[in-house]
């Protein structure tokens, strides 16, 4: 079985490796101490495009259309998001509790 692989985060203060243990803020920075959150990643118009475009070359058309288009829209999401983790790990910045997100 393999191994379950997390993403390496720096700390944009010290540069040590900061591994998420989950996903609420704030994360705290092993080397500096500095309370750091993930940044936000922005909307997800690729995968509205993606799956607009994907569905009806697959195939689909009509109703068929209309069931496939959100189906391939969640798939494009977890492909994104799969990605992202492991090649393109998320951006950490400085933990702002009084900001609203």
């Amino acid at each position: 079985m393999g191994a379950i692989v997390r993403s390496r985060m720096r700390c944009p203060f010290c540069g040590a490796t900061v591994v998420p243990y989950s996903n609420r803020p704030p994360m705290v920075c092993p080397g500096c101490g500095a309370k750091l959150r993930m940044a936000d990643r922005g909307p997800a118009f690729l995968e509205v495009y993606i799956a607009v475009i994907a569905a009806p070359a697959l195939g689909f058309r009509g109703w068929n259309l209309l069931i496939a288009i959100p189906i391939a829209y969640g798939v494009a999401l977890v492909a994104r998001a799969i990605i992202e983790q492991r090649f393109f790990p998320p951006r950490l910045e400085p933990f702002d509790q009084n900001a609203h997100h």
